[in-house]
């Protein structure tokens, strides 16, 4: 695995041939005045990370290098996140492909709003941990699920590690945005568990024309959300290719 440091300059892409009824046409149908939808046309936003037509896709595996973005003045950081960052020290790495992007989701943004990364790659064994760690709390708090229901209510907040998780390819990152060097009204916390974490979930109207803002910059750049979370943003993996009705994934796990 490879990586370099990436300082905002464009780097050759990986060509991908765009699909008939792909992201070109799908960013035609942009919905900038209905703060209740999300931005772009989806195959299906009610799909998990496990759904089985995800998982039934394949992988490409294109040998694109890891960036750190850390050192990026115009992306601020998070490195409050203590409890990741003992597991990882790649925490701000994700595939040049998605730094790309980040640069153009950035500039898509209106003044005064600045994107923050909050978790990049999450190589897998790191995710494994999560996993096991909030499928231990999950059962603690909820005794009255089986395991079955367990897993399948854990996987709504973290990507089970045997299934090429998004974290783990390179290719999802979880971001907040700021406004003025603050954090924007969300209208639900980063992380915080409950319907409230939804994408589309109704909102107050400031909170919603935040969570627009940043879909709109974020799919500008060809990423995809995962509805469950409103922070949650893909390109290249397997969710990103279902979501965008492409035959495979760019991106396989490391």
């Amino acid at each position: 695995m490879s990586r370099r440091r990436w300082r905002g300059r464009r780097q050759p892409q990986a060509c991908w041939p765009p699909a008939r009824d792909g992201l070109r046409s799908a960013r035609r149908r942009l919905t900038y005045s209905r703060y209740d939808q999300i931005v772009l046309t989806y195959r299906d936003a009610g799909a998990l990370i496990n759904d089985p037509r995800v998982l039934a896709l394949g992988i490409l595996n294109y040998d694109e290098p890891f960036v750190d973005v850390s050192n990026v003045a115009t992306l601020a950081i998070d490195q409050s996140r203590m409890d990741v960052q003992q597991l990882s020290d790649d925490l701000f790495y994700v595939r040049s492909g998605v730094a790309d992007r980040l640069a153009r989701a950035r500039e898509s943004l209106p003044d005064e709003y600045q994107l923050q990364l909050k978790e990049g790659w999450r190589p897998i064994w790191v995710q494994e941990r999560l996993w096991q760690w909030n499928l231990d709390q999950l059962r603690a708090d909820r005794p009255d699920l089986t395991d079955e229901a367990l897993r399948d209510e854990n996987a709504r907040l973290v990507a089970p590690p045997g299934f090429a998780p998004p974290h783990s390819t390179g290719g999802a990152v979880d971001i907040a945005l700021l406004y003025r060097g603050q954090y924007a009204d969300m209208g639900w916390g980063f992380n915080q568990p409950g319907e409230g974490a939804a994408t589309a979930h109704r909102v107050a109207e400031p909170a919603r024309q935040h969570r627009n803002v940043l879909s709109r910059a974020m799919e500008a750049a060809e990423f995809v959300n995962y509805p469950p979370e409103w922070w949650h943003w893909s390109y290249g993996d397997r969710y990103w290719a279902f979501q965008t009705s492409r035959p495979a994934g760019l991106y396989g796990p490391r």
